[in-house]
Order: structure tokens, then sequence, then C-alpha cells
């Protein structure tokens, strides 16, 4: 499945890089996001509880972050399990300077299994468009001043 999208952040880029890399802001921005620490500056552990349509479920798992261009992109790893199925996945984070604005964009390919993966793609590409759009307005909100 494939991920796409991108928002406007009224902030710097650095200010908005220095958000996607704080846990604590993070865990305030990701929607469901019930922990997220930080095991080595690139790799961090998380949990979530989110659902798709009637399934729901808490998932555990890790990222990681890699190919680093600070403060212009990187690659981000996925990796999640949860009693309703999985969630793996990679992609990339690009920030473009915008005048007083930051371009935030994301494109990504994801695998998901189980039982998650029987209610169909067009209703999870739905529930993740909803999601990003969620952490998007978090996001913006968190870089106001």
């Amino acid at each position: 499945m494939n991920i796409t999208g991108s928002h406007s952040v009224p902030a710097s880029r650095e200010r908005v890089w220095e958000l996607l890399h704080d846990p604590d802001a993070l865990q305030r921005m990701v929607p469901g996001c019930q922990s997220l620490d930080a095991e080595t500056p690139q790799k961090f552990s998380a949990t979530l509880a989110v659902g798709v349509g009637p399934i729901r479920g808490r998932f555990s798992g890790s990222v990681e972050i890699e190919d680093v261009a600070v403060p212009e992109s990187y690659k981000m790893t996925l990796n999640g399990q949860g009693p309703t199925g999985f969630v793996s996945g990679e992609g990339m984070i690009n920030l473009t300077e915008d005048g007083e604005s930051t371009l935030v964009e994301v494109e990504a390919d994801a695998q998901v299994g189980g039982t998650l993966a029987q209610i169909g793609s067009r209703m999870i590409q739905t529930a993740v468009r909803m999601l990003m759009g969620q952490f998007f307005d978090a996001l913006s909100r968190e870089a106001s001043p």
C-alpha cells in the first residue's frame, strides 16, 4: 500500500525537524500513541491504540530512523504487531522551506497482514489519511509559538 501526504506547517524547518525528533512531542502528536521510548537516538519503541473500522487493537513495535540529512530528510522504518495483525513499512520524510512555513512531505510503502488486512485496502487507506491529517494538525499546533 502506497501512502503519500503533505502539509504546510507554520514554522521554520529547524523547528519542525526538532519536533519530528522529540519523543515527547511525537507522543503528543501521533494519534493513539500511548508510549514512545528512545532506545537509541535512531531507534524507538512504541505502543499505539488504533482502530480501522470495527477492528481495534493495541500495537507494539519499533521505529528506526536512517539516511538522515539534517534538517532536510530522513528515512523511517516501522514494524508493529497487535492482536489483529501486523504493519510494516518504510517511508521518506522531506522538509522544504516555504517562506515562513515548512512543507512536510511523506511518501511511504506499507504492508498490512492478519485480520486488519481483511477489512480491505480502501478502508485502511481512508483511516491512514485520517490519522495522517490528525498528525499534521497536531504538528501545526505544536509548532505554533
